[in-house]
């Protein structure tokens, strides 16, 4: 089901939301000082209509970015769930059915990982998908290289930047040169939500959660995957689904592409106090019923012996997308998410 808003929210509990949303608001607001400035100093050596158009292209740019997340949004809670090896994005479930082993201020850092993790699924398909927009299409806000309907001319820039975001989408799935990877949308599951349980409140304090295009289930991580495939038309049957459970404690790590057609799980589980073998168990009780099998992310094998061997929950869902977009770059997907005094000791 999509979010539904909770019965009786209050608005005023958010009062730390906001906070963070105001600190978010400053780093932009000094992005976009820097950015002025940057224009003052060019300007000493350009012309006006150059400096203008330095201005326009960054504006056209966020205007483009915008668009193409308004699609993405839309494509992440109606795309397929089906089993189809020839999809260009991912499904990601996050399980949320280990709240016991939480305490209060666990499952608050647990939120703050899911928003990141819905907002990195977001920014790097959207940046994917923009940069091939303009690398290989090239395609004006005019439209004259390509023909729509015949009511072109009288849409405002707004609609038909919207209409050209979804064909950039489109495309970038079905793109057919072998030097181009295929990029889609990410679509995110939240099984085992209970109603009115800690984490769905905890959710909820978030006024924006309702607007989150992601899917919910009160289901276990297997069946609400299961169930998410039969429900699309073009889903497959319970026995051909792979469902693949991200765990510290599995004995074999990822290694080249994702496979496209296997539904990845990630433990939503945020435990100071490392808990042994939680997502591992997990995935062996459900393998008893379920094609489901476990594996770790290859920090080891792709980075060497660095110290770290468990990543939080964004930083293990970027690490599936940015691999995804890579085609399998597991070393440069992993260096990406980690912070540089961590990677002492990568390999060379």
């Amino acid at each position: 089901s999509m979010v539904q808003p909770q019965d009786g929210f209050n608005a005023t509990s958010s009062s730390k939301w906001k906070e963070r949303r105001q600190r978010r608001r400053e780093r932009q607001r000094a992005v976009k000082e820097e950015e002025r400035e940057s224009f003052k100093v060019e300007g000493g050596c350009q012309d006006e209509n150059t400096t203008n158009a330095i201005k326009w292209s960054k504006t056209h740019t966020r205007m483009y970015q915008s668009a193409i997340r308004t699609c993405l949004k839309e494509m992440m809670v109606t795309s397929s769930w089906s089993n189809n090896e020839s999809s260009s994005g991912l499904q990601i479930v996050i399980d949320l059915g280990m709240d016991e082993l939480m305490s209060d201020t666990e499952i608050k850092s647990l939120v703050t990982q899911l928003q990141l993790s819905y907002s990195v699924c977001l920014k790097l398909t959207g940046d994917a998908i923009l940069k091939q927009m303009s690398g290989t299409s090239q395609r004006k806000e005019s439209g004259k290289d390509v023909v729509y309907d015949s009511d072109w001319e009288s849409k405002s820039g707004k609609e038909r930047r919207q209409i050209l975001a979804q064909r950039a989408i489109i495309e970038a799935g079905r793109c057919s040169d072998e030097n181009t990877i295929k990029i889609g949308p990410t679509n995110i599951l939240f099984s085992s939500l209970e109603r009115d349980g800690r984490i769905e409140q905890a959710l909820f304090r978030d006024d924006g959660f309702q607007h989150w295009a992601v899917r919910t289930s009160p289901l276990a991580f297997a069946e609400a995957a299961i169930a998410a495939s039969e429900n699309d038309e073009r889903g497959g049957s319970e026995e051909q689904q792979r469902i693949v459970v991200l765990s510290p404690d599995a004995p074999e790590a990822f290694s080249g592409p994702l496979d496209r057609s296997c539904i990845y799980v990630v433990g939503g589980l945020c435990d100071y106090k490392r808990i042994s073998n939680a997502t591992l168990h997990r995935s062996q009780e459900a393998g008893r019923k379920y094609n489901v099998v476990a594996r770790r992310l290859p920090i080891k094998e792709s980075l060497g012996d660095i110290d770290v061997k468990i990543l939080t929950v964004n930083q293990a869902v970027e690490a599936l997308v940015r691999v995804n977009l890579t085609d399998g770059d597991w070393a440069d997907a992993l260096a990406a998410i980690l912070p540089a005094r961590k990677l002492i000791g990568k390999k060379t």
